[in-house]
């Protein structure tokens, strides 16, 4: 029973500490992590697919996804620091990156060999080309 508690307590504490750096969580974080999952996933589809299944490619590709959610914890602490209440930054940030993973899952799908909507794979470049 003893260890149950220290266990809830370290996992309420780290828990705890991760929503404050990324601000709390919300819709567009669910939306980040969703995406970053998927793009992943697609990711090992598609090397299973060619034959290019590599373990140092996927820790390589682990550590692309960590960093990317590094920099939207620091751009957390740019809104902290410049007083915006509504992450801002934070969510441009995320977006930025929520339309670079969905043009890589549409690459990837693509090269699996889903068939794509023209006006789906438009709307990501449209997206991406505006520079969210």
């Amino acid at each position: 029973m003893k260890n149950n508690t220290a266990l809830k307590f370290v996992i309420t504490f780290f828990s705890s500490a991760i929503l404050w750096l990324f601000g709390g969580w919300d819709i567009i974080l669910s939306i980040l992590a969703t995406v970053i999952v998927c793009d992943y996933v697609s990711g090992v589809f598609l090397a299973i697919k060619t034959g290019t299944l590599n373990s140092a490619v996927g820790r390589s590709g682990i550590m692309k996804k960590a960093a990317t959610l590094l920099v939207v914890v620091i751009a957390h602490q740019v809104d902290i620091a410049l007083g915006n209440d509504e992450n801002i930054v934070r969510n441009i940030t995320a977006l930025f990156y929520i339309s670079n993973e969905l043009l890589s899952i549409l690459e990837n799908a693509g090269n699996i060999g889903v068939p794509l909507p023209k006006f789906l794979i438009e709307a990501c470049e449209k997206i991406n080309n505006k520079g969210l």
